[in-house]
């Protein structure tokens, strides 16, 4: 049953406001920018990308005008084309479908006479599209999900035909790993080299117990274990969202008037476990498998390290460096000062420091995700 405060909760878009405004302000800049944002499954890239081709957000919502550079606060001077490359149709001839969608878009908003330029390449109508909407005083915005399915599959040549195109219009594309990881040669190209990398990864605390408040508002018995539930989300977007609808399933459960509180925590707690199982699962898969140059074995050593506790700074080997990067580019770890990842008990977590003055160290962002992997690790 989907409840309007679940429905909610699923459309509601939170955090990430600096990178939102930093995209706005360069896709709509004078000569536009162009992103790469890189980050893991889950982490919420696809969901930001919704959020800035929405009618409400950013970029084309009233609300917004005002935090739009002056030229395009109206919003009928930009065209935002979002494009999923995990569709069959996009991964069989991506640019053909690109060319499609641009042309559909183009259409339906109205904006040029319809043309035909059967006779030239998918890139050269491309452009010819994105040069006529530029005459015309507009400002197309390409958002390109899950680029690394098709990025090298592009051909060379057609890379090449598409140089001029970052003048043209801005292109946000999402990937699970850096374009230069994926193929040097193709990352190099000037179509690519100018884009300016965001790695998506946790949220910023005050954007989480932001994000939190906001269920208080519907549950107000959870304002006196927030930091609590803080602590097991791990300010992880996935893990916070299904915070909201575990929220809602367990005040259904609940006799009359009684409200979500602590005294719930202990349930609230395993049902996060369970919702966070394929999250959790995803994140052990890709241990298990690092990309090269790094070592499997020295990865699960680090794994192991992480599972026993936080680990402080000054604990690493120099050696040891690039596996931490990696980690972190995975959403899997925080740092800063060590938190208490224990548990009473009760399974009731506690979102205080370890001590005053705690060290500043490396570990796991939620409590859940340390249990996991000392299982996983265990089975080894």
């Amino acid at each position: 049953m989907v409840t309007p405060a679940s429905k909610a909760n699923e459309e509601r878009f939170n955090g990430r406001a600096r990178i939102v405004r930093d995209i706005v302000m360069g896709v709509l800049a004078e000569a536009p920018a162009s992103f790469s944002l890189v980050g893991s499954k889950m982490v919420g890239k696809s969901r930001l990308l919704h959020f800035l081709a929405s009618d409400e957000g950013p970029l084309l919502g009233d609300d917004f005008a005002d935090a739009r550079p002056t030229p395009f606060r109206d919003a009928g001077r930009t065209l935002v084309v979002r494009i999923d490359a995990n569709l069959p149709d996009a991964q069989a001839d991506f640019m053909a479908y690109l060319v499609a969608q641009v042309a559909a878009a183009i259409q339906r908003e109205h904006l040029l006479p319809q043309s035909s330029a059967a006779d030239s390449t998918h890139p050269m109508q491309l452009m010819a599209l994105l040069q006529r909407l530029n005459q015309k005083g507009y400002r197309p915005v390409l958002l390109l999900d899950s680029f690394d399915r098709v990025f090298a599959t592009l051909p060379m040549d057609t890379v090449n035909e598409l140089r001029p195109l970052t003048r043209l219009a801005a292109v946000v594309v999402a990937t699970e790993q850096p374009l230069i990881d994926l193929d040097p040669d193709r990352s190099a190209s000037p179509l690519f080299n100018m884009m300016t990398p965001i790695f998506i990864g946790l949220l910023e605390p005050d954007a989480a117990r932001n994000w939190m408040e906001l269920y208080a508002h519907e549950h107000p018995g959870i304002r006196r274990c927030l930091d609590e539930l803080l602590l097991l989300t791990g300010t992880h977007p996935y893990l916070l969202r299904r915070m909201g609808d575990i929220l809602e399933e367990v005040s259904r459960m609940l006799p009359g008037d009684e409200q979500v509180g602590p005294a719930h925590l202990p349930l609230l707690r395993l049902r996060l476990a369970e919702h966070g199982r394929s999250l959790f699962e995803m994140h052990w898969r890709r241990l298990l498998a690092p990309p090269a140059p790094l070592n499997k074995p020295a990865v699960l050593a680090l794994v192991q390290r992480l599972a026993e506790g936080p680990l402080p700074l000054s604990a690493l080997g120099s050696d040891e460096s690039n596996i931490v990067n990696w980690i972190f580019n995975q959403a899997l770890i925080t740092f800063g000062a060590a938190r208490s990842s224990s548990s009473d008990a009760t399974g009731n977590a506690s979102g205080k420091e370890t001590h005053a003055g705690a060290a500043i160290c490396y570990e796991f962002f939620s409590p859940l995700l340390t249990e996991f992997l000392r299982e996983r690790l265990n089975e080894l």
